[in-house]
């Protein structure tokens, strides 16, 4: 190229940038694909049946005459109680009547003579705890002097016998006879309950010589041939 003064000058190039170096390209390999097993279908499991629980009809409260029933064991309690007295009678020379126990199956609560809180004195009778609905029958032959609500005493069935001992039968759920009536030893009375004074279902029951004052029913029970345990 002239430029002024006569002077040559060559050109310079033009400064070219030297390439960049080509990165390297890698490959990805893709990832091995993922393997879902098919899940199995869903079994369903048998439900059991359901279960149908009968329950006994409960008794109703009052004195409606209840249906005579009389189990298996209290009948052959009877016959081992009458059998164990005939003998005592026959060694000893006795007149002695043989007695039925009140109910088949119990648990003693209470005796003749107990002091407590569930009592304004001195317990009177004997307690025999059983299910609601269990008979009651009468351990003697005799007539029917009371039956129906007694205050503390609650649903009550009173015999007297021929020697003049009155039993009563006490805090039943239902009673089968009325007053007046002529009943046999074993006879239906009524049912075990929880009316009156109580704190459970049971019978409550007290034996008074002549109609007088209470003596001990476990006693007169035992004199009669009726063991109680």
């Amino acid at each position: 190229m002239l430029l002024a003064g006569g002077y040559v000058t060559a050109s310079a190039e033009p400064s070219v940038p030297a390439p960049r170096a080509a990165r390297p390209v890698v490959a990805r390999t893709p990832a091995p694909a993922r393997v879902v097993a098919a899940a199995e279908p869903l079994r369903e499991r048998p439900r059991p049946e359901p279960r149908v629980v009968t329950r006994p009809t409960p008794p109703v409260v009052g004195t409606q005459p209840v249906p005579p029933v009389q189990s298996r064991p209290l009948a052959r309690a009877i016959s081992r109680s009458a059998t164990a007295v005939r003998r005592v009678a026959a060694v000893s020379g006795w007149t002695l009547t043989p007695w039925t126990a009140p109910v088949a199956r119990y648990r003693l609560t209470a005796r003749f003579g107990d002091h407590g809180q569930h009592w304004a004195g001195t317990h009177t009778g004997l307690d025999f705890a059983a299910p609601t609905g269990t008979p009651v029958v009468a351990v003697d032959a005799g007539v029917v002097v009371a039956a129906g609500w007694n205050g503390s005493y609650g649903q009550q069935v009173a015999v007297r016998h021929a020697d003049g001992t009155e039993t009563s039968y006490s805090h039943l759920s239902g009673i089968g006879v009325a007053r007046g009536a002529s009943v046999a030893a074993g006879q239906l009375l009524g049912r075990v309950g929880a009316t009156g004074n109580v704190t459970g279902p049971h019978l409550h029951l007290e034996v008074r010589p002549g109609g007088g004052e209470p003596t001990d029913p476990e006693d007169a029970l035992r004199r009669h041939g009726v063991p109680i345990s």
